[in-house]
């Protein structure tokens, strides 16, 4: 977890992060921070910036001997949305709204736009959307996460780091989002695999065990390949 220098530092990053503009990391763009942003544009010391660092929650884009350039990652958003949760006290509503305009920006796709409209109003039901690279399935994503109750799209290799079942006992997500599926270790898709098939999720680490139901989550999750996913 976070101390609350770490926790202040990445507050401040995200922010920053979040106003710049989108091809702010782009270099055939020659965005701005195409070689990342400096410990001076957040104004964070880079002690507190290596742990986070070490804690999964940036990645190191450029670094010499003069400058060392940061992005923050998926995982770092993430893990500061978990600890800002009051685990036991959140309330959440298992009735969705869902936007009007919902996968308005994605061209064709009719009946998986209309088989994802049928689980977000009924009952939970969990999808893996498998397909090469330019195939909707991040847009599709992307839209889910406007949805209120809904989690910001968790890459596989950093979702690991924090842990699936971290976010689940924290967040209590309505709706889970997976990228690179493939990539989840083995701990985090047993996880997934009782919350799909029970809606119940637990886990014993040092003697004592928690126990969590979310009958009303669904989980929907993107990968290129299913070649390296358990059956």
């Amino acid at each position: 977890m976070l101390t609350d220098k770490e926790k202040d530092a990445l507050e401040r990053i995200v922010k920053f992060e979040d106003a710049l503009p989108a091809d702010a990391f782009n270099s055939e763009a020659n965005g701005e921070y195409q070689l990342g942003w400096s410990w001076r544009d957040v104004n964070v010391h880079p002690s507190i910036l290596n742990n986070l660092l070490i804690k999964g929650c940036l990645k190191t884009k450029y670094k010499s001997n003069s400058y060392t350039g940061y992005c923050l990652t998926n995982g770092g958003r993430v893990l500061l949305l978990t600890q800002e949760a009051e685990v036991g006290e959140k309330e959440y509503s298992d009735k969705l709204e869902l936007p009007k305009d919902l996968f308005s920006v994605i061209t064709g796709y009719d009946e998986v736009k209309e088989l994802f409209l049928r689980s977000l109003q009924g009952e939970p039901v969990d999808f893996l959307m498998v397909g090469l690279p330019g195939s909707s399935k991040t847009m599709f994503l992307s839209e889910l996460e406007r949805i209120a109750g809904a989690t910001p799209t968790v890459l596989g290799g950093t979702a690991s780091k924090v842990g699936i079942i971290d976010i689940l006992f924290d967040y209590r997500p309505i709706i889970l989002l997976l990228d690179e599926f493939e990539h989840l270790n083995t701990k985090d898709y047993t996880v997934l695999l009782s919350l799909c098939e029970t809606r119940i999720i637990s886990e014993t680490k040092h003697g004592k065990q928690r126990r969590l139901e979310l009958s009303n989550t669904r989980v929907f999750a993107g990968c290129n390949s299913v070649r390296n996913i358990p059956s």
